[in-house]
């Protein structure tokens, strides 16, 4: 917390148009914030609470204040003016729960301040951990004053930009060249005069270098990483460094990274380099054969990596290699093209042939499909359609190739996340119950952090059940579904369902749902978790959807099966000029009373008793588009007869690994399974 120490200076105040003054509750916030600042003495933090207040009221052009998603503070920043020219920052506080922090927000403040006209900024420092900080940021201790028995130290910056940056890089410039005296003590005299000739030759070859510029800043970060790598190998391919510098020169920038890192990365980009050539040859030729491998990334132990498959005789080399069908059909390619599926390949490392420019020893080792639209790791095979198991040497970079997946991008530009791996792909991975499988070995779920990035390749059982402790199954939402609620907020049957209620894990009947309708908050909704939700759904139209060629034409562009019957139905159908939103729910034949089953006529006469509705046509195949499960769901809609003159309703599934949109025949007296599941207009 910065403090102002009673100067009598009259504030010149500049109003801040993104501020407004306080509201009570926000007044009362600052006050707790200010309380629970204890690096500041006691008899400071009282005195000081009303000024804060006032100078936050203020506005100043450079106060800042920090709002968590529900509005309410979490922090602050209040300046005022010491003359025209120079501002004060009198307070800085916190709770601990922004993710704000001077490093992140300084360099912005400074900026801000010196676009204003500010020369100078001032402050006093009780926290030495922050003085710590903002004197890596340039500001400088001047003098230290008292009042009574509080002492505090005056500190303040620069804003001349020249001036600023030469205090800062003589002070970096002084911190690596006690770096580079640390490390060199370490080294035997062999290792220094090696040191001594590899720095020389380095430091010829890139001054030699046309348009790269060397500064003493940079001579010294090259000594001081020189050192490291020296202290680890007893040689250096110079020729090679010299490139990977000149490729990266902003590796020599900060004394932080080593060559190891910077070599990896220049060896990556060379196997980039030769593949872009192959790829410019390709487009030269016609002959796509010619056409890379999109190298994504090497894993960490530089044996392996990852590459994504571009066309067909890239599969077809795949599938002769791994024994496969991935290149047997054009059933793969179609759908690599429209966009549904990824095919990548876990390869060994290739080494480039100076000689050829060629890249040598490249064999695939695990064929993976990614499954764009779901976001799930549909296959990962092994060479004749083996599985993936612990035992084999690679199942590490494996691992951890799936977990760096979510780091790269999609063609779209979007990221690739991986919201699991199927399980049949995974039957040779053994879990306990309440277990997860992670990059780092198996461990009990209490024991996971939902909020790491720690990369789950396969989860135990996880069910729920009315004797699960509530702190324990919000903790299995969590990890399994994403889902963040209290153990007050789940309802394990209709008797705990009440205003604060937000998940229901229990039975499913049209008596629960008209309790849980009146519960606008109740979102997550399953009959047993994780293996069957309850659907309530609010499906909004897609309003450039009029005619039945545009549903076809979308279907297709989302490799949406359609059968002729759906086909048929759909060019029978009305659909609306503008979006509409309508609210669905499902129920299962049983649900709605009919254990044995039930007709069309039973089952519509049933809903419309029950006050449900049945749905317009243009439901159908609307959802078909937005909703991306693949369970069988049966629309309760008027039929609509087919050129024969059978009723027909649209229903949904999927086949062969793709969505469909179907039609099944609606006569009033055909006699429905039990466990068929309906979907009606919510009440």
């Amino acid at each position: 917390m910065l403090y102002h120490r009673g100067m009598e200076k009259h504030p010149l105040h500049i109003k801040n148009p993104e501020l407004q003054g306080l509201s009570q509750d926000d007044i009362e916030q600052v006050r707790n914030i200010t309380g629970i600042a204890d690096v500041v003495p006691e008899e400071v933090r009282e005195r000081a609470t009303d000024d804060i207040i006032h100078s936050l009221n203020n506005n100043h052009q450079l106060n800042k204040i920090w709002r968590n998603e529900q509005g309410e503070i979490h922090g602050y920043l209040a300046f005022e003016d010491f003359q025209p020219d120079e501002a004060y920052a009198k307070y800085f506080a916190t709770d601990g729960t922004t993710s704000e922090n001077p490093f992140s927000f300084l360099p912005d403040l400074l900026s801000n301040a010196r676009s204003l006209g500010y020369k100078k900024i001032h402050f006093h420092g009780w926290n030495p951990r922050l003085n710590k900080v903002l004197e890596h940021f340039g500001f400088v201790k001047t003098h230290r004053e008292k009042q009574g028995m509080l002492s505090a130290d005056h500190f303040e910056i620069r804003l001349d930009e020249e001036k600023t940056k030469e205090v800062f890089e003589n002070k970096y410039k002084s911190h690596v060249i006690k770096e580079v005296e640390k490390t060199m003590a370490t080294l035997e005299d062999e290792q220094r005069k090696n040191l001594e000739v590899s720095y020389r030759d380095i430091t010829n070859r890139l001054e030699s270098q046309e348009g790269f510029q060397l500064s003493d800043i940079r001579k010294i970060i090259l000594k001081l990483k020189l050192a490291r790598y020296l202290q680890r190998h007893d040689t250096v391919d110079i020729s090679v460094l010299v490139d990977a510098i000149i490729e990266t020169p902003k590796f020599i920038d900060k004394d932080k990274g080593g060559f190891d890192r910077l070599l990896e990365l220049h060896e990556q980009k060379t196997i980039e380099k030769v593949a872009e050539m192959r790829k410019k040859k390709a487009l030269q030729t016609g002959n796509e054969e010619f056409n890379p491998y999109e190298a994504l990334f090497q894993t960490s132990s530089g044996k392996y990596y990852l590459a994504r498959l571009l066309n067909m005789p890239h599969l077809e080399e795949e599938s002769r290699y791994m024994d496969h069908c991935v290149g047997t059909s054009d059933s793969y390619i179609s759908k690599m093209k429209r966009g549904d599926v990824e095919i990548l390949s876990f390869r060994k490392t290739p080494k480039i042939n100076p000689q050829t420019q060629k890249l040598e020893g490249d064999e695939p080792i695990i064929t993976i499909e990614y499954n764009v639209r779901t976001k799930v790791i549909e296959q990962v095979k092994k060479i004749h359609d083996e599985y993936l198991k612990e035992s084999d040497p690679y199942f590490q970079d494996v691992v951890e190739s799936l977990q760096k997946l979510q780091e790269t991008q999609l063609d779209t530009g979007e990221m690739r996340k991986v919201k699991g791996v199927a399980s049949s792909e995974l039957q040779n991975i053994q879990v306990k119950d309440y277990c997860l499988y992670t990059e780092n070995g198996e461990i009990d779920f209490r024991d996971f952090d939902p909020d790491s990035n720690v990369f789950i390749l396969k989860m135990g059982n996880m069910e729920i059940t009315p004797q699960t402790k509530k702190e324990d199954a919000i903790k299995i939402m969590r990890v399994v579904e994403g889902v963040k609620v209290e153990p007050e907020e789940l309802a394990y049957g209709v008797e705990d369902v009440d205003e604060y209620t937000k998940a229901y894990i229990g039975p499913w009947n049209i008596e629960i749902y008209n309790k849980i309708k009146d519960f606008p908050n109740i979102t997550h909704l399953y009959e047993s978790f994780p293996d069957t939700k309850i659907f309530r759904y609010e499906l909004t139209t897609d309003p450039a959807i009029q005619t039945s060629e545009q549903v076809k034409k979308k279907l297709e562009e989302k490799g949406i099966y359609a059968s002729e019957y759906a086909k048929d139905l759909l060019d029978k159908t009305e659909f609306g000029k503008e979006s509409k939103t309508y609210k669905l729910v499902q129920f299962t034949v049983e649900q709605l009373g009919f254990p044995q089953g039930a007709t069309t006529d039973q089952i519509y006469a049933k809903a419309q008793e029950l006050g449900l509705k049945l749905c317009p046509a243009e439901v159908g195949p609307q959802l078909r588009l937005l909703y991306p499960g693949k369970d069988w769901k049966v629309i309760a809609m008027k039929q609509i007869s087919d050129h024969g003159g059978v009723p027909f309703v649209f229903n949904l599934l999927s086949g062969d690994s793709r969505l469909e949109l179907r039609a099944d025949s609606a006569s009033p007296s055909r006699k429905w399974f039990s466990d068929r599941q309906f979907v009606f207009l919510a009440s």
